[in-house]
């Protein structure tokens, strides 16, 4: 009985070697490779994985592989970089006044002083009803994260257009210029228009001077700001950005709607959208919606005004369209307004390749394959074997180099037949266990008698 439950325990374990032997896929079963530079000596290396290898491989990003130079597979992970949604929504003291220096409207600084902190005081008289603003001072040194954005409201105001300088200090004496914009607020076709966001590069500083540009200080004023906020994430785990245009598919007509469809030819992950009118001067409302297939079903993502209008020689154009983290290869943009097709240009923040330089350079990635198993490992092991103040950012990068065909297109089409010999695999498998389940049975029935 032993020789007998020794023969199928070998069987069962050759069995298992069949199969795992039957599941590994080879370097040249992948449809295209890739080389992967290694300028350093170091165990691990990030990758931002390219737009163009999005085009040859599955939405989940399974069919990727690293390969050292005997095309042995190494350990890695995929990092994807989702957008951190934790925020914080703050509202900002400012104060407006007339002239271009604040000294000159009845300013009054305190500072308090005391062994931890140091507080500086504003306070200013109100500005008369017939006032004209041209210069607005924004108290941000309760911030705790660099600034992004600043957003402002001004009530039932007049319809205006603007152009602004914002600058930053940390001492009000020293200012450094961040960014240049438009705010307005225009009646168009019956509909409100209010460009009231400044958008900036991350800035950590104290205090903030919203001014008049300087060929407008003498036409017009700011316009009576009654509230300003900013929204600040807790951290950023947005990665480098990309622009990519995806190309025209379709264009369609139906009950006075048209539509355009739009070909990225991969899923890629979309953050934010420009839409670029074809002509200047125009005003329409427009859905965007995603799919996976070109016949869909579509998803919504934004419902609103589009424009691109030119007033007194400034040009105003809708923002871009934000998005948490969309993943869809076919896009369509419809309006009843228009029959000449946008441009669209996407903000994609691709995915993080994470691998272990296990074994001799130089390594390589292969990908793109129909029904290669997922081996990649948790982020947070790969992770793990980094020193203490090692991070993702500060790993070396691997720089990628060009595409060449390995097995083609073939790969990336799932069979037609079936795999029979996956399936008797494992059959004799189960039958294998059931048969060692029914030889253990016996054993135990057979040793009261023996004994």
């Amino acid at each position: 009985m032993i020789n007998r439950l020794t023969r199928v325990l070998l069987l069962l374990g050759l069995f298992a070697g069949c199969m795992v032997h039957a599941q590994a896929v080879q370097k040249t079963e992948f449809a295209r490779g890739m080389s992967l530079e290694t300028t350093t000596a170091n165990a691990v290396y990030r990758l931002s994985i390219p737009v163009s290898v999005y085009k040859s491989t599955r939405a989940d990003l399974a069919d990727l592989r690293v390969y050292n130079a005997n095309n042995q597979a190494v350990p890695h992970a995929i990092i994807r970089q989702t957008p951190q949604q934790t925020r914080i929504s703050s509202t900002l003291p400012h104060y407006l006044f007339e002239s271009s220096s604040p000294q000159t409207d009845n300013l009054r600084l305190t500072l308090n002083q005391t062994a931890d902190t140091t507080q500086l005081n504003i306070q200013t008289s109100p500005l008369p009803a017939t006032s004209a603003p041209k210069f607005l001072l924004i108290d941000a040194s309760n911030t705790s994260a660099p600034l992004t954005e600043l957003l402002f409201e001004w009530g039932d105001a007049q319809e205006f257009m603007v152009r602004v300088t914002l600058d930053s200090s940390d001492d009000l004496l020293s200012w450094r210029p961040v960014t240049a914009g438009v705010l307005a607020r225009l009646q168009q076709q019956g509909f409100l228009l209010e460009q009231n966001r400044l958008r900036f590069a991350a800035t950590s500083a104290k205090y903030y001077r919203l001014r008049l540009d300087s060929s407008e200080q003498t036409a017009q004023a700011l316009p009576v700001i009654t509230h300003v906020s900013t929204v600040q994430f807790t951290e950023s785990s947005v990665g480098d950005s990309v622009r990519v245009q995806p190309g025209l598919l379709a264009t369609t007509e139906r009950d006075g709607m048209t539509t355009f469809v739009y070909d990225q030819q991969a899923r890629l992950p979309v953050r934010s959208i420009r839409v670029q009118l074809a002509e200047r001067n125009t005003f329409m409302n427009a859905t965007l919606t995603a799919s996976d297939l070109p016949d869909g079903p579509y998803q919504p993502w934004f419902n609103g005004s589009l424009y691109d209008l030119t007033y007194d020689n400034e040009r105003l154009q809708s923002p871009d369209i934000s998005l948490p983290d969309v993943r869809s290869r076919y896009w369509q943009l419809g309006s009843q307004t228009t029959t000449q097709a946008p441009q669209l240009e996407f903000m994609v923040v691709p995915d993080t390749l994470v691998f272990i330089a296990q074994g001799e350079g130089p390594f390589s990635l292969a990908f793109g394959h129909a029904s290669a198993p997922d081996v990649s490992v948790a982020s947070h092991e790969v992770l793990a074997v980094l020193p203490s103040g090692v991070s993702l950012d500060t790993l070396p990068l691997a720089i990628s180099g060009e595409i060449s065909d390995l097995a083609g297109d073939a790969a990336l089409q799932a069979p037609k037949d079936p795999q029979y010999l996956q399936y008797a695999l494992w059959t004799l498998l189960l039958a294998a266990v059931g048969v060692l389940a029914w030889m253990a049975l016996s054993l135990l029935k057979r040793l009261p008698e023996q004994s």
